[in-house]
């Protein structure tokens, strides 16, 4: 019927503006606090593994 193709089209264009919503929001949010906390994660293991490095150094 007109009334199931109708629903048909508003509900495949609402799910890809959803979607295409989501991924934007995802991108300007989430991926730049999981950039800089993988970051900070990065800096920790750095700095462990220098000062392990100059401890057996000194050794």
């Amino acid at each position: 019927t007109i009334m199931e193709r109708l629903s048909t089209a508003i509900a495949k264009s609402l799910s890809e503006m959803v979607r295409d919503s989501f991924r934007e929001a995802l991108f300007e949010s989430v991926v730049p606090v999981m950039e800089k906390a993988h970051a900070q994660i990065f800096r920790q293991i750095n700095h462990a593994f220098q000062n392990g490095t100059k401890e057996c150094e000194s050794r």
